[in-house]
């Protein structure tokens, strides 16, 4: 099948693809020896593309071709096998030295082709980055909106109902609990906070009965006593008004005895 095949024919196929522009083979020696375009022309390859060939390893660069006045896309690709028809199209016989293959063919590609489908490429890279990123977006707002705002608002009505003195056991405070961010620290913080402050209000209402029943009682012995120094006052008042008779009667007895005396 080799022998039977028609390299010229088949480049010439190739060649007829909108993205190939023409067909370059080398020698062994990295000497061109065959160009679709007709006219034979120097190659240069680095010592890069020279030690990839001759291990036969495919090569490609971005070369700027004065001729098509555009970039054109070089793939240098090894080749073993037979290429004497391609010696006889262009009078060329390989008499340089191996350098491992026999052969190798240069394709040039069309780079405008390459740069539409870059540009494709990034078109769809940032369409899909657009996506991700909305998505990501999206993802984000929910994930803040399930684990920071609505908690911080439910946290918020928890708050507001302590500075309003209502310091009630609420579930609220165990679901906020669960939640292992800092709105949870701060959940159960705030829940130690209303625990502590119920104990103080109750220490303190405890404290308030017992000063409370203390008053009663000294407000029942004050009325007592109060009691007592009315009666008390009474009774001087009284020995008062008693001696004041006596000392009354006193007086005019002893004017009597005055008047008895003189008589």
């Amino acid at each position: 099948m080799k022998k039977s095949m028609d390299l010229e024919r088949t480049i010439k196929e190739i060649i007829k693809n909108e993205s190939v522009l023409y067909v370059i083979s080398l020698d062994g020696g990295f000497n061109p020896r065959y160009d679709s375009r007709g006219e034979i022309r120097d190659t240069q390859l680095s010592e890069e593309a020279r030690e990839l060939l001759s291990k036969r390893k495919t090569y490609s660069q971005v070369v700027w071709d004065e001729e098509l006045n555009k970039n054109v896309y070089n793939v240098y690709v090894p080749f073993i096998g037979d290429v004497s028809s391609l010696d006889s199209q262009n009078g060329s016989q390989d008499d340089s030295k191996s350098y491992g293959v026999s052969s190798i063919f240069c394709f040039a590609l069309a780079m405008d082709n390459v740069e539409d489908a870059t540009k494709n490429i990034i078109k769809q890279g940032i369409i899909l980055g657009i996506v991700v990123a909305l998505a990501a977006l999206v993802f984000l707002y929910i994930s803040i909106r399930r684990d920071v705002t609505v908690p911080i608002g439910k946290l918020n009505l928890l708050v507001d109902k302590i500075s309003n003195l209502d310091l009630t056991e609420d579930k609220a405070y165990h679901e906020l609990g669960k939640n292992k961010t800092e709105v949870g620290y701060i959940a159960n913080n705030i829940n130690r906070m209303r625990e502590n402050l119920n104990s103080i209000i109750s220490d303190i209402n405890r404290g308030s009965q017992k000063l409370y029943s203390f008053s009663e009682d000294i407000s029942k012995n004050a009325n007592e006593t109060s009691i007592s120094v009315e009666e008390v006052a009474k009774a001087v008042e009284e020995l008062a008004n008693g001696a004041y008779e006596q000392a009354k009667e006193s007086s005019k007895g002893y004017e009597s005895v005055s008047q008895l005396a003189e008589k």
